[in-house]
C-alpha cells in the first residue's frame, strides 16, 4: 500500500488535463485485485477442508475447461461458467480390495466411503480420460458432453491410490507408427500389486493384443514400463520414493520431472532429496532409452533443490539470439526442509533449452559407452558396469553421427542415470519469502512473459529480460492465503487470459492487465508501448 501510495502521489502530482483519464486508469490498473475478474468457485462440500480443485485442461477446439475436484467433475465454459458437473465419489472402497468388479483379499474387510482424488486429468480428442485415487487407482474413459462412462474401461492399476502419492500423464505421439499414446509417472502407493509401474507407456485404444491403457507389449511381454524393485523399497529406512511434478514431450523424447532421495540407504535423518529429469525416446518400445541426470537450479553457490512445477515452452520471441526460438522447460524450485522433500518458502526459477537437456544427456550415455565412467550410476533401480574402454567403437561412431538426437533401443547399457553428471543452470529469479507452486509461459503480445504462482494466493508477471534474468513485472492478489494450486495455471488457445487455480476458486486473468513493462526505460524504448497505462504513466513522469 505503501508503494501505491508513492505512485498515486506522483501520477497526482503529473495528471493535468487531458491526461487526467489515463491517469486515473493507471492507478485503478496498479491497485487492481482478482475482485474485478471473472471466477468459479467450487461449492462441492465448502466445510470440508479435504475437498480441493485438483487439476484442470483445456478443450483446443472449444476453449471448453475441464476441472478435476476431490469427488467431483466440472464441465466451464470459457467464461468460467459452469455446464455441467458429476460426483465421482465418496464411493465404496477399501484399500485392500482389487477394483470392480475384483472382491477383496479377505471378506473380513469392509468397504467404506472414500474420497476420489483426481489424479490424471486429460482431453484425448473427443472424450475425457480421468484417473483417480479409488479402486487401487484406476482411469476411466468419460464423454466430454455429460461425463457419462464410455465403453472399454480398464481395471488397471496406473496412478497413486494415496492422498499424498503424484501422479503425471500426458498424451502424445508413440513408438507404434507415431499413434498417440498415454505417457504416464507415479510414486510408489498402497497397491495391492507391487508391480505396477512407475514410469509406463499405455496404449489408449482397445486392440485384439492389448486392453485400453494397457502397457505396450512386444509379443506377451509389457516392456514398455519402468518398475522400482521391490528390494528398493523394502530396503530404504527413509521409505524411498519417488515424487513426480511435471511432463511433457519435445521433438523425438518424452521428460518427466520428479524429487527422490540421493541415495534410498541412507537413515532417515541423513537422506538427501535431489530433483531429477528422466529422458524417454519415443520410438523406444522397450524403453533402452530410460535416462535421468539431477537437474540443479543455483544462485551462486546456492542450491534451490526439490521442483515444484515446470512448463515447456518457447524460449523467447525472435530478437537476433538463436536461443529464443528454441524450445525451454522452465521450472520453479525450493529449498527443502533439512533431511525431507518438504518445500520451505524459499524459491526459484530456471530456465533449461532443451538442445542442452539433450546434449548433457547424449554425453552422459556416450561417456558410459566409451567406458569413461565406470557404471550407469542408478542404484535405485540397478546400477550396471558401462563398457571397457574402446570396446564399443561402432555404436559410439554410430552416436556420434547422430548427436543429441541418438535414440538407444539396444539392450545394450540401457535405463541408465548420472548422479555425478548434474544439469545446472543459475536462476532467473528468486524470493527466499514465498513458495512458487505453479509456473506458466506466454508469448503474447510482445515479449515473453513468465507467470508464477505461490502458495499464498498470489500470481506474479514477470518478464524475460534476457537468458539469465527475467524482472517483476506485476502481482496481483487471487485469493489471498489460499495457494495456487501445482501446476494450476493455464493459458488459453490464443493466451489473452489466464486462468488461476485456487484451492477453492479458479479466476480468469487478461493477461495484458497484468503489465507488460518492469521500467519507465522499457516503455519509451519500445515503439509498442504507445497506449500501454504504465507508459502513459511514464509519459508524463518525463514532462
Amino acid at each position: 500500500m505503501a508503494l501505491l501510495g508513492r505512485i498515486c502521489r506522483a501520477v497526482q502530482e503529473a495528471c493535468v488535463s487531458p491526461w487526467l483519464l489515463v491517469c486515473l486508469h493507471v492507478v485503478l490498473l496498479l491497485a487492481s485485485s482478482a475482485s474485478s475478474y471473472v471466477h468459479f468457485v467450487e461449492e462441492n462440500l465448502p466445510g470440508d477442508s479435504s475437498i480441493t480443485l485438483q487439476k484442470m485442461t483445456l478443450d483446443p477446439r472449444t476453449n471448453t475447461i475441464y476441472v478435476g475436484s476431490v469427488n467431483r467433475l466440472y464441465k466451464l465454459n470459457s467464461d468460467l461458467v459452469e455446464e455441467v458437473h458429476l460426483d465421482t465419489g465418496p464411493v465404496l472402497d477399501h484399500p485392500m480390495c482389487f477394483p470392480p468388479p475384483g472382491d477383496c483379499l479377505d471378506p473380513s474387510y469392509e468397504k467404506v466411503p472414500m474420497n476420489n482424488i483426481i489424479k490424471i486429468l486429460l482431453v484425448d480428442g473427443d472424450r475425457l480420460i480421468t484417473c483417480g485415487s479409488i479402486f487401487q487407482g484406476i482411469c476411466q474413459v468419460r464423454s466430454l458432453d455429460n461425463f457419462s462412462l464410455i465403453a472399454n474401461n480398464t481395471s488397471e492399476e496406473i496412478v497413486a491410490n494415496t492422498v499424498i502419492g503424484t501422479s503425471v500423464g500426458f498424451i502424445s505421439d508413440g513408438p507404434d507408427n507415431g499413434e498417440n499414446v498415454l505417457y504416464t509417472a507415479t510414486s510408489n502407493a498402497a497397491w495391492l500389486d507391487n508391480n505396477v509401474p512407475t514410469v509406463s507407456v499405455r496404449t489408449l485404444h482397445k486392440t485384439s493384443s492389448m486392453e485400453l491403457f494397457g502397457v505396450l507389449k512386444v509379443g506377451f511381454r509389457a516392456v514398455s514400463q519402468i518398475i522400482i524393485p521391490d528390494g528398493t523399497v523394502s530396503g530404504s529406512p527413509s521409505g524411498f520414493n519417488i515424487t513426480y511434478m511435471y511432463g511433457f514431450s519435445s521433438g523425438n523424447f518424452i521428460y518427466f520431472l520428479a524429487v527422490q532421495p540421493r541415495d534410498h540407504r541412507d537413515l532417515p535423518r541423513q537422506v538427501q532429496y535431489y530433483t531429477k529429469i528422466v529422458r524417454i525416446c519415443k520410438a523406444d518400445i522397450n524403453l533402452h532409452s530410460y535416462i535421468e541426470l539431477p537437474l540443479e537450479c543455483r544462485v551462486g553457490s546456492t542450491l534451490y533443490n526439490v521442483v515444484q512445477s515446470g512448463f515447456i515452452a518457447k524460449a523467447g520471441k525472435a530478437a537476433g539470439a538463436t536461443w529464443q526460438n528454441e524450445d525451454a522447460l522452465f521450472v520453479t524450485f525450493s529449498q527443502s526442509e533439512e533431511h525431507s522433500r518438504d518445500p520451505q518458502r524459499k524459491s526459484a526459477v530456471c530456465m533449461y533449452l532443451i538442445s542442452d537437456l539433450n546434449q548433457a544427456f547424449f554425453d552422459r550415455r556416450r561417456e558410459c559407452v566409451a567406458g569413461l565412467s565406470d557404471d550407469t550410476e542408478m542404484e535405485w533401480y540397478k546400477s550396471l558396469p558401462c563398457s571397457p574402454k574402446g570396446s564399443n567403437p561402432t555404436l559410439v561412431q554410430q552416436m556420434d553421427l547422430n548427436g543429441q538426437n541418438y535414440c538407444h533401443t539396444i539392450d545394450f547399457i540401457g535405463p541408465m542415470g548420472g548422479t555425478n553428471s548434474p544439469i545446472e543452470a543459475q536462476a532467473i529469479y528468486t524470493d527466499d519469502s514465498a513458495l512458487f507452486t505453479t509456473i506458466a509461459v506466454s508469448h503474447k503480445p510482445r515479449d515473453s512473459a513468465v507467470f508464477i504462482g505461490d502458495d499464498r494466493g498470489h500470481l506474479r508477471k514477470l518478464m524475460i529480460t534476457s537468458r539469465s534474468e527475467a524482472r517483476l513485472s506485476k502481482d496481483i492478489v487471487i485469493v489471498e492465503g489460499s495457494s495456487v494450486v501445482q501446476n494450476g495455471l493455464m493459458l488459453n488457445l490464443d493466451e489473452e487470459y489466464i486462468y488461476v487455480m485456487t484451492q477453492r476458486r479458479i479466476t480468469k486473468v487478461p493477461v495484458e492487465e497484468c503489465g507488460n513493462y518492469t521500467t519507465c526505460e522499457e516503455c519509451l524504448g519500445d515503439p509498442h508501448g504507445v497506449g500501454d497505462p504504465y507508459c502513459g504513466w511514464c509519459t508524463l513522469q518525463r514532462r
